[in-house]
């Protein structure tokens, strides 16, 4: 019977000793972080360009808005939050008794 060269003699863990083993060794490897680094070129959107800059008064209304729809976000979460709660201590009552 003919046997790969990553037969280790343990039956059905060879499978798992050699994917192991192959794990390991591409650990080791040394990568090209190249490929990680970001793009040193401009970058745009269609029509938009990245590289514009918004002035003091845009980036307050920007600011208050972001705010606002924060605190928005926040009431509805905490009611919906409630509103779970209050119905899981409704369901945990009722089976209760």
């Amino acid at each position: 019977m003919r046997r790969n060269k990553t037969y280790n003699g343990l039956g059905g863990l060879s499978s798992h000793a050699s994917s192991m083993i192959s794990s390991l060794k591409s650990n080791f490897r040394k990568r090209d972080l190249s490929l990680l680094k970001g793009s040193k070129t401009k970058t745009s959107f269609g029509k938009i360009d990245s590289n514009k800059k918004a002035t003091p008064h845009q980036l307050k209304i920007i600011k208050e808005s972001l705010q606002k729809e924060n605190i928005k976000k926040l009431k509805r979460n905490t009611i919906l939050f409630i509103f779970a709660m209050i119905i899981l201590i409704y369901c945990i009552g009722f089976l209760k008794f």
